[in-house]
């Protein structure tokens, strides 16, 4: 049985965590780090949008996402975490400008790491065991 297009999603998200995480662990940039906690929180999202039956937007908006799954589910924890200001993260430090600072990007990963756990409790209730 192939695995569930949530799932799959989820897997991408979880990738992305880690790879932060290892940014974070080499020392390289504290811009990948936040790129790829913003990706991590971003396709965890789209996850929980494809288990609601909504096809996944192609777009890096966190505003945008948590917007359709309200239309779904309660997103005030979402919202109180202040998710939607991780969608900076998407293009600002893939470029030159001004830096990404350590502590900048350890707030992204611990934000990134907050959505996800939240869309995998979601999923779970839904019955998506991933």
């Amino acid at each position: 049985m192939p695995e569930p297009l949530a799932c799959r999603w989820l897997r991408k998200a979880l990738d992305d965590l880690r790879l932060a995480e290892a940014a974070m662990d080499i020392g390289v940039d504290p811009g990948l780090a936040a790129f790829h906690a913003q990706q991590a929180a971003e396709k965890a999202l789209k996850a929980l949008l494809v288990a609601y039956g909504v096809p996944a937007p192609r777009t890096h908006d966190l505003w945008e996402l948590i917007d359709l799954l309200g239309r779904k589910t309660d997103v005030s924890y979402l919202r109180g975490i202040d998710a939607e200001e991780l969608t900076y993260y998407a293009v600002e430090p893939r470029y030159p400008g001004p830096p990404i600072i350590r502590e900048e990007a350890e707030y992204a990963l611990d934000k990134a790491n907050k959505v996800v756990d939240w869309v995998k409790q979601h999923l779970s209730r839904l019955g998506v065991n991933c």
